[in-house]
């Protein structure tokens, strides 16, 4: 019988439950949530164990194997979750809002990292992501474009392209200019993962802005606008300084 949610065993539980609401990310969420955010995910993993699987029958079994690794098991928790979550609209506003701070803190730290400042680019990506942040795009767009200015000359050419590609493709998805979006992101994808590799915090956040594009472009809701703006517009479209 389990007694204490550990971080172990609330992992499988923040999956579910970020893949409920961040469809399509979900995953790759929790697991950036374990490594920065352990706390947040036990917290989750207390909330939806006590509201929802503590004394239920074979749940201590269920979470137990979904922890170890289970694909299985992992797959039968979410599906009964989603199913609570959907029929329990207190619960699902609790979990939802807790969601939404490992979202957001994840992407916070994200662009956080990048900390690189040639001459005043860093200063106008700041500039070009707070307007984003704040639903300002055609004020913001000026200064991403004087922040590649800024840039071409220390980038070479591809770097200087992909950067361009990923800036407009993001700035696209924010408007909801889905179709628009996804062409420019895959091309600026498959140079990230050519020239800097899988890993690198420039491909992921590409990644990331594709992912939103193409999964709302089939009508598979990642998120609304404010969702998108809260997540730090810079973790996606500021980068490219390493």
């Amino acid at each position: 019988m389990i007694e204490q949610i550990t971080l172990l065993l609330a992992t499988p539980i923040a999956k579910a439950v970020l893949g409920k609401f961040y469809e399509g990310i979900g995953s790759e969420l929790s697991k950036k949530a374990v490594e920065t955010l352990p706390e947040k995910v036990q917290q989750l993993g207390k909330l939806i164990w006590e509201k929802c699987l503590r004394g239920k029958p074979g749940m201590d079994q269920l979470l137990q194997s979904a922890a170890a690794g289970s694909a299985a098991d992992q797959q039968r928790l979410a599906e009964y979750l989603h199913t609570v979550l959907d029929k329990d609209a207190s619960l699902k506003a609790e979990a939802q809002k807790l969601a939404e701070e490992i979202h957001v803190n994840i992407h916070n730290d994200f662009s956080s990292q990048i900390q690189h400042n040639y001459g005043g680019t860093h200063y106008q990506i700041k500039l070009g992501a707070t307007n984003s942040a704040q639903g300002h795009y055609s004020e913001a767009e000026p200064f991403h474009f004087n922040a590649l200015n800024i840039r071409c000359s220390q980038l070479s050419a591809e770097h200087h392209t992909a950067l361009r590609l990923n800036n407009l493709g993001a700035s696209y998805v924010e408007r909801d200019h889905f179709e628009e979006a996804i062409p420019l992101l895959q091309e600026s994808l498959a140079i990230r993962e050519r020239i800097l590799g899988d890993s690198h915090t420039d491909t992921q956040g590409t990644r990331w802005w594709l992912e939103q594009a193409q999964s709302r472009a089939s009508g598979r809701i990642v998120g609304s606008s404010d969702d998108a703006e809260s997540a730090g517009t810079d973790s996606g479209r500021a980068d490219g300084l390493n």
